[in-house]
């Protein structure tokens, strides 16, 4: 809080420092010794009541707010003062005791702030109404990012954003009301017409997974304006924690082949159970498919492996970007005889095989070196049942 009344100098020296400013985060922080150092309820009254027909920071154009302490929730209504028509980025994380003045801030952020460009929302607090009217104004959004709960409603006004290329939607958990599915997915792509580069979806899946929703998905995905332009996909399971099953695993791949025609891809991340259903022919036409490809994540921590290390070998020739690779595989080790020469990643330092399995740990251990020179760990989780061997190879790497 303020120390003393407010004088005619202060503001004077705040109108001077003011109009530098373009970016602004509100969140409580401490000191180097640890001290907690609160924003108080007077000093958001004092600013927002000083010419409040007038913006504070004219050329502000980026404004971060985390408003999850608990004692910062009451000042919210007094915001709408820091907002001004350049800003073009804003970000806001909001817990539910928020819930009675965040939604008239929403209302406001599209009346005084038209040139928005990236917008990022992150609260429990039910919105659907107000973030459907703000969606409404926001025109010029490039940058999407929604972890709310969601409607049909904010979906159909997503699918109008005609200069969206990056959206991330994680909605709040499945309810009754709403979830988000495959099906869902197909119709906002579908009515979202537009080159997309990234794209970060939280779907629900049921326990049982017709086949037929995925091809779907992933028919609409490769007929798609975003089908040259997109970089990024991350699909994850965001509602139930046991292992979903699957009519016909060929199918699941044919379905999984169609996303080949993506060629522009950089990072792909699918963390759901049918992952391992992804084997050492898809692989190879995954490298074949993206040769730019830097992150590879087909992980779900309890379903039995069908690809192999000696899959890995085309990742490692025709990706020489590859950074990262999270995969379910069966280490064994393979004849030297497969590999070129150059065959080698010097990227990536560590390996992510969750649900995998070792076998003759030395041997693999020579493999696995050969192909990353500079690997120094490998995690290993979910079906790694002789964790004594996992124990001996990384004693090996280290």
């Amino acid at each position: 809080m303020f120390n003393r009344p407010l004088e005619e100098s202060d503001w004077l020296r705040f109108d001077y420092y003011a109009h530098r400013m373009r970016k602004l985060e509100l969140d409580d922080f401490s000191t180097k010794s640890g001290t907690k150092v609160l924003i108080d309820e007077s000093v958001f009254k004092e600013l927002s009541a000083y010419r409040p027909t007038r913006n504070l920071f004219p050329n502000l154009t980026e404004i971060q707010m985390d408003f999850m302490p608990l004692h910062m929730h009451p000042s919210i209504s007094h915001l709408p003062a820091l907002l001004g028509p350049k800003i073009t980025d804003i970000s806001l994380t909001a817990c539910k005791r928020t819930s009675n003045s965040l939604p008239a801030f929403l209302s406001s952020i599209g009346r005084l702030c038209p040139r928005i460009r990236k917008f990022h929302l992150s609260t429990s607090v039910k919105l659907l109404a107000p973030l459907e009217i703000l969606l409404e104004g926001l025109c010029h959004l490039r940058t999407l990012t929604l972890k709310c709960h969601m409607d049909p409603k904010i979906l159909r006004r997503i699918g109008n954003l005609t200069e969206l290329r990056y959206l991330d939607l994680r909605a709040a958990r499945p309810s009754d009301a709403f979830n988000m599915s495959l099906e869902t997915v197909t119709g906002l792509l579908t009515e979202l017409q537009v080159p997309l580069e990234y794209l970060i979806v939280k779907i629900t899946l049921p326990i049982i997974v017709p086949t037929s929703s995925l091809t779907a998905t992933m028919q609409t995905l490769v007929h798609h304006p975003s089908v040259s332009s997109l970089t990024h996909l991350q699909l994850f399971d965001g509602g139930n924690l046991e292992q979903q099953h699957y009519d016909d695993p060929d199918a699941i791949r044919a379905a999984m082949r169609l996303i080949f025609a993506l060629k522009a891809l950089r990072v792909l991340s699918m963390r759901y159970h049918f992952s391992s259903y992804l084997d050492d022919e898809w692989i190879a036409g995954a490298s074949q498919a993206w040769p730019l490809l830097e992150i590879l994540r087909l992980c779900k921590d309890t379903s039995a492996p069908t690809a192999t290390l000696a899959g890995l070998i085309p990742l490692i020739r025709r990706c020489p970007r590859l950074k990262e690779i999270y995969i379910s595989i069966h280490v064994t080790p393979f004849d030297t005889a497969l590999l070129h020469p150059g065959d080698r990643n010097m990227n990536i330092t560590s390996l992510h095989l969750l649900s995998s399995t070792l076998s003759n740990p030395p041997r693999a251990f020579r493999c696995l070196v050969i192909l990353f020179p500079n690997l120094t760990k490998v995690y290993a989780v979910g079906l790694a049942k002789k964790e004594e061997e996992w124990i001996y190879l990384q004693k090996l790497l280290q």
